[in-house]
């Protein structure tokens, strides 16, 4: 069985033959080497059937999307209201998920933002009324968008079981 499980930690590198793939997975079996904008958000899985260029181009307007929030921010324009410490912070968690949507299977269309980083979003940029309506009507609480809090810590899982496989093998 331990043997087992090791296999197929290694079987999953590959996203031929799923329609859904991790982000990270779908980038190198796509060749992409250079680092991307979403790259430390992305953790979920995304259509295989995503080409290299429309992969480059989300990222590339997550970040113009950012770059937009984050110009009010620094122009701070006498008699505006600029977004804050916290909205700069929160924005390019919910812009990659807002542009990478999870993909789930097949069956199952793919999801919005989760409507708890819609409440952040929310709460700390809420002079951001258009990207809130764009991104955030009908959010979902499962299967959705979030963003990469938690991807630290699934890495360093990850490492432990490889180094732990790799000593037992």
């Amino acid at each position: 069985t331990l043997i087992f499980i090791c296999l197929s930690i290694e079987v999953q590198g590959s996203c031929d033959g799923q329609y859904c793939c991790r982000y990270d997975k779908l980038k190198t079996s796509l060749g992409i080497e250079e680092t991307l904008y979403c790259d430390d958000q992305v953790d979920w899985g995304f259509p295989t059937s995503t080409t290299a260029t429309s992969l480059k181009q989300l990222n590339a307007l997550a970040q113009m999307d950012y770059n937009i929030i984050r110009n009010k921010y620094t122009s701070k324009v006498k008699d505006s209201d600029p977004p804050s410490d916290q909205c700069i912070a929160l924005s390019k968690q919910f812009l990659c998920a807002a542009h990478f949507p999870i993909c789930v299977s097949q069956s199952e269309p793919k999801e919005g933002v989760c409507d708890w980083l819609c409440g952040e979003f929310d709460d700390r940029c809420s002079h951001e009324d258009q990207l809130y309506d764009e991104y955030c009507t009908g959010s979902v609480g499962d299967d959705c968008s979030s963003g990469n809090i938690p991807n630290a810590i699934s890495q360093a899982l990850s490492v432990s079981l490889i180094l732990w496989c790799l000593s037992i093998v």
